[in-house]
C-alpha cells in the first residue's frame, strides 16, 4: 500500500513539474485551481461537512478562482509583481493551517 502511494505521488510530482515548465501560466493556474478545489472538498469531508455541502463549497471556490484568473488579469498581474504585499495573506493562511485546521479536526463536529 505504501508503494502504491509513493508511486502515485511520484507520478503526480512529475506531472506537476512538467506542467509548471511546459504549460502556459494560465493553464497551470487552472490546473492548480482544480487540484485546490478537489482538496477543499476532501478537507470539508474530513471536517464532517455533508457531501452536498462540500461539493457546493468546492464549486464556489473553483468559480471564484476561475473568475479571478480569467476575468481579472489586472489582479493577477498585480499579484505577480506585489512581492511583500501578499505577506499578510501568507500569515493568515499559516495561522489557519497550523492552528484552526488541527482544532477543527480534533473537534469533529459537522459544520453543515
Amino acid at each position: 500500500m505504501l508503494y502504491t502511494r509513493v508511486l502515485t505521488a511520484l507520478i503526480a510530482l512529475v506531472g506537476l513539474v512538467g506542467a509548471a515548465w511546459l504549460a502556459p501560466p494560465i493553464l497551470f493556474d487552472l490546473l492548480l485551481l482544480v487540484l485546490v478545489s478537489l482538496a477543499c472538498v476532501e478537507w470539508l469531508g474530513l471536517l464532517g461537512v455533508s457531501r452536498a455541502g462540500s461539493l457546493l463549497l468546492g464549486l464556489i471556490l473553483f468559480l471564484a478562482g476561475a473568475a479571478g484568473l480569467l476575468w481579472l488579469p489586472a489582479v493577477q498581474a498585480a499579484a505577480i509583481g506585489s512581492g511583500g504585499a501578499v505577506l499578510p495573506l501568507y500569515a493568515v493562511t499559516a495561522v489557519f493551517w497550523l492552528l484552526l485546521v488541527p482544532y477543527a479536526l480534533h473537534q469533529r463536529h459537522p459544520v453543515f
